[in-house]
Order: C-alpha cells, then structure tokens, then sequence
C-alpha cells in the first residue's frame, strides 16, 4: 500500500495505528541443541568456511597428512557433503575468507610451496565452481576478515617472522589493498571475527610470539578506529573460530598454549549492544582449535578441529548448534521503529531490521534514489519466523516514513505502509 501524505497527516496516521501497535505475540523458549549433523571426507582443522544463502564452503585446511587445496561443499537443507572439481592454487591453512553475495575471498594462508605466505587472494565463484587468482596480494597469514558490503577487513596476522598490528582494507571491485590508519597495541594473529552491521568484533588471537589473549576488539570502518572492550573472553584463547547470529556473537572452542587447560570445548556468546559474555549450556563434542564456522540463519556449522590434548589429531564431524529461542515478544511498536532519512546525492537501500525473540527471514528491498522535491513511497514487508504455536498466521501492520536530506517541512514526505508476518511454521526454502 502506498501514500503520499504532507506532515500533518502523517502524524494523524500514526497516531491512529498506534492503537494497534500494542498486540503482543509471545515466543516460547526453545532449548538449545547440538549434534554431529554430518562428517566431512576427511579430517580437517584449520580451514576457512563461508555461507553463500544455502551452502557452506569449505577452503583448505590439513590435518596429519598436510595442507589441503580441497573446496568441500556442504548443504545443511539435505545434509549433503560433496567434493568441488575446482581447487585451490595451493594447498593452504590458515587462511582469512568472506563471500560478497557473489564471490568468495580467500586471503593467503600457509603453504607447504614456500614453506609460509601464499600471498594469494583468491576468488571462488560457486556458481560456476571456478576459482581466479587476483593481481592483488597479501603481505601476511593467520589473519581473521569480515564483509562490510563494500569492502574485505582482514585483521593482524603473521609473515613467517614477525606479528603484524595492521588492518587491511581489500577492495574486490579495484583489486586493491590498503593498509589502514588504525592498529592493535601489539602485533596479533590467530583471531576470530564477526561484522555486525556497523563494526567488526575480534576475538582473542596470539600476541607476541604464543601468548594468547582474552581480549574483544571493536573496529570502526568508518572512523577507522579501534577500540579494546570492557568484557572479556572467560580465558585466553587464539584459533577459536565466530559466527554473527544477527544479535550476537558465538565463539567456538579455542586453544590457550602455553596456559593449561590447553584447548576448550567451550562455546562463547558474546552481545555486543551489553559487552557481555556468557557461556553457554552445551559444549562441544570434544574440546578443540582450528575450526571454523558459518551461521547459515537459524543454527551455527562448526567444522573438524584439532585437539592439542591427544597429539594435534584433527576431526572429522560438522556440528550443528542451534541456540535456544529468547523469552522476548515479538511486538508491532510504531515508537521503536527507526526514522530513516535519505540522503539525496546517493540511493539508499533499506536495512534489514532485527525483532527479539523471532528469525528474521526474508525482508523485501528497493534501491531507489530521490532528488530534492520528490517524494519516493515504497513498500516494505518483513517475514519472521516465530518458534511459538499460532496455529495461524497474523499480520501486524506498522507504518514508517522517510524525509529526504536538506528539504524544507513543507515539502511532501514519503509514507509507507508495510507488513509484519510472523509464521507459525518455518517456510521451505
């Protein structure tokens, strides 16, 4: 449904559904949940995983046997691991990944060709299982990254000889590295990170030459700033591996040599909007470092590991921990939703919003642009997927608007009407 309403009328409107914003939906708890969903084709540890909207991928990695230049595809809908036909240009470990929306990016990582760097940025296609070796490279290894929707943030690391303290910034649409203002108070690797939407949270890492650290760091792309959290992790752990749920952080495993207990089996949440840290009821299956991870939109997939208690031996299994529902309603509340304001000079792309206690699924988007004096309406509908039982499906309606940038109030502000599903049960993909 779309409006084009002047000031006035816009504030009646609103004024007039917040008589239907007070409906309540309440979430049933749902207790959390591991289990070896599946085994990959070999024993792996410290490889490199992305999610792609429907699959995982799985770069490189080794175990007792050496490194891997392997992809392995797994599709959590079927349970179904398959071996790719495109391969690396080497055998790697230890190397930083994020995927684009089109692309995956593999940063570097060690390689038993130079005995240390690849230095190699490598682009996966998964569309046409196709890998591309780019012009830019990589000074370092052992380093975490994260996609900001523009660029690739690839944190600390090692050359073979010494720690690095920097922030790399790739630019995948130039082909080009850049070498930030911001940086660690000492040179770190092994770290683990997830992006928010706004900042890039790392986690842990080695610092100095094998000693780990318990701290949380938080990087503003935009300020180019970085800054060291008040909370902390519960111990001092490198090689762990994240993933970003939509409200918070979960850090798997880790290992803390030359501190005892040597490796951890614990799982992490970290929230950011608190600093807080819990940790969580389940474990893994085993303690273990080197793993990694994906959240592929309701549950997390941690891949193989390795143990430093029984002799650096690596797994083979993929768990699958989905954590409990929250106790939150979700409710239609006009007075917490954002106002949006568009900036003229530039299209604006509508943000994916959160609503506690419920699975956001799908969000409708349009891209557009408005010049100064127009007024631009568009429709918007959320999907949300709630664990609790309905039995039926319900519409909250709610309203938002947007004032272009820089106009005068008497111009006509644009006014939306948007719809709020919230399902019983999950639809199929």
């Amino acid at each position: 449904m779309k409006n084009k309403k002047n000031i006035s009328t816009i504030a009646i409107v609103l004024t007039v559904l917040l008589a239907f914003s007070a409906l309540l939906v309440q979430v049933n708890a749902a207790d959390s949940s591991l289990i070896v969903s599946a085994k990959l084709p070999w024993k792996l540890a410290v490889s490199a995983a992305i999610w792609d909207g429907a699959n995982a991928y799985i770069f490189g990695g080794g175990n007792e046997e050496g490194a891997k230049n392997t992809i392995i595809k797994y599709n959590t809908a079927n349970n179904q691991v398959s071996i790719s036909s495109a391969t690396l240009p080497d055998s790697i470990t230890d190397a930083g990944a994020i995927y684009d929306g089109r692309y995956a990016y593999l940063f570097s990582g060690w390689t038993p060709r130079t005995g240390g760097n690849s230095g190699k940025i490598v682009r996966y296609d998964p569309v046409s299982d196709s890998v591309t070796v780019m012009k830019a490279t990589v000074p370092t290894y052992s380093m975490s990254a994260v996609w900001n929707g523009r660029y690739a943030y690839l944190f600390g690391g090692w050359n073979g000889y010494s720690y690095y303290n920097q922030i790399l910034r790739y630019d995948p649409v130039k082909d080009e590295i850049t070498t930030m203002s911001a940086k660690f108070p000492k040179g770190i690797k092994w770290t683990s990170a997830v992006w928010t939407g706004t900042y890039a949270y790392i986690f842990g890492g080695s610092k100095d030459y094998a000693i780990p650290t318990d701290e949380i760091f938080r990087y503003d792309p935009v300020a180019d700033s970085l800054t060291v959290m008040t909370a902390k992790l519960p111990a001092k752990l490198y090689f762990t591996s994240a993933v970003w749920t939509g409200t918070y952080a979960l850090i798997f495993g880790g290992d803390s040599y030359p501190i005892t207990p040597v490796t951890s089996d614990k799982i992490i949440k970290y929230e950011p909007a608190s600093d807080a840290i819990t940790i969580m009821d389940k474990t893994l299956p085993t303690p273990r470092w080197g793993t990694s991870a994906i959240w592929s939109g309701d549950a997390a997939y941690i891949f193989g590991g390795n143990n430093e208690a029984i002799g650096d031996i690596a797994y083979d299994d993929i768990i699958k921990y989905t954590p409990a529902q929250q106790l939150s309603p979700v409710q239609s509340d006009l007075l917490s939703l954002p106002a949006y304001a568009y900036d003229h000079a530039q299209p604006y792309a509508l943000r994916t919003e959160s609503f506690a206690g419920a699975q956001l699924l799908s969000v409708s988007q349009q891209t557009v642009s408005v010049s100064p004096g127009q007024s631009v309406s568009i429709d918007v509908t959320y999907q949300v997927y709630s664990t609790s039982n309905l039995g039926a499906i319900m519409q909250l309606f709610f309203a938002e608007s947007w004032a272009p940038v820089g106009l005068l109030t008497t111009t006509q502000y644009p006014f939306t009407m948007a719809t709020l599903v919230l399902a019983s049960q999950k639809p199929r993909q």
